[in-house]
């Protein structure tokens, strides 16, 4: 098994070994694997023989994984094992893969609900950040912080955000997401852009209004770049840093907006965006569209406490719809 998870490691660097979809493994996930495989599958599975691993041996680990560290330590770790036994599968080392019917054990803690922030909570950070900005004489966070509330990007998405029709096109109003932004620095200091998390990933988003707006004095505050430069950039037009910059200036807009523990942070951008579409009305297919996930159920599962209550009022609105259609 050792061998095996070496084997994955050294094929996502060589490019041999790529998602079922055929794309490169992005260099986050590839570092998670890495790291999961590392501290939590190797020490306990590494001395069993490849062809003689059981369900029962990959559920038992996960047992003492969500005992010692948490389910979702268990779930990450099962995610990574697949991977490198179905590249011991494709190189015919076993016949199929037993993990088939394992089960992570449930955790209180991953129940708990995401921290959805209001309309007037996300108002008073951008609001926030605008003052800071103006204080500091700078383009930054209110207009970043505001798309993030817009649009639903991941923070590496919006850090890799260019200026343009093949990236946030004011004159059209929307978003191409097309690329995204490496949260580690790679060897020579600077950040790899990749690929989006997936196909899906690929994807156009609408502006609201008001944000066009505020982005339009944003181009007009970062001195007009042309297309193709960063939309968040350093003074030398270089990619922001998602751990430096960026996050102090989203603790300190959280601070001065005065919300109530818990602390958010940036990613919770996403989870509003996703509440508040739905508690609009966008159906759960959009909303998943948006968000550039494959999977709508995942949307359903996580967020169903944003849709309305439509069984308590389903017979007023089948009569009203009757009504409309005589």
């Amino acid at each position: 098994m050792e061998d095996a998870c070496r084997a994955l490691g050294a094929g996502v660097l060589a490019g041999t070994v790529r998602t079922r979809t055929g794309t490169p493994f992005k260099p986050s996930v590839s570092r998670k694997y890495e790291s999961m495989l590392r501290l939590h599958v190797v020490p306990r599975l590494g001395d069993v023989p490849l062809s003689g691993l059981s369900k029962r041996d990959v559920q038992a680990m996960l047992d003492v994984l969500a005992a010692e560290e948490s389910a979702e330590t268990a779930r990450k770790a099962l995610t990574a094992l697949r991977v490198a036994l179905r590249v011991a599968e494709r190189d015919g080392y076993i016949e199929s893969i037993p993990c088939a019917g394992v089960r992570v054990p449930a955790d209180a803690r991953d129940t708990r609900p995401v921290r959805i922030l209001s309309p007037s909570e996300c108002a008073a950070i951008v609001e926030a950040a605008e003052e800071m900005d103006a204080r500091l004489a700078r383009s930054l966070g209110g207009p970043l912080f505001a798309l993030a509330f817009g649009t639903g990007l991941r923070s590496g998405e919006l850090l890799a955000l260019r200026w343009g029709e093949d990236g946030l096109d004011i004159e059209a109003g929307v978003v191409r997401v097309r690329r995204s932004l490496d949260r580690e620095k790679g060897s020579d200091g600077t950040f790899e852009v990749v690929l989006p998390k997936s196909r899906a990933s690929r994807r156009d988003v609408p502006l609201p209004p008001a944000d066009v707006r505020r982005l339009r004095r944003h181009h007009l505050a970062a001195g007009h770049p042309g297309d193709g430069e960063l939309v968040f950039a350093t003074a030398e037009g270089k990619s922001l840093d998602a751990k430096g910059i960026v996050r102090y200036a989203w603790r300190k807009a959280v601070e001065a907006s005065g919300i109530a523990a818990p602390v958010p942070t940036l990613h919770d951008a996403r989870h509003a965006y996703t509440t508040h579409a739905l508690r609009a009305g966008l159906t759960l297919h959009a909303v998943a569209c948006l968000l550039g996930h494959r999977d709508v159920s995942l949307v359903a599962r996580r967020y169903g406490h944003a849709l309305p209550d439509e069984l308590a009022d389903a017979g007023p609105i089948l009569d009203s719809f009757r009504g409309e259609v005589r």
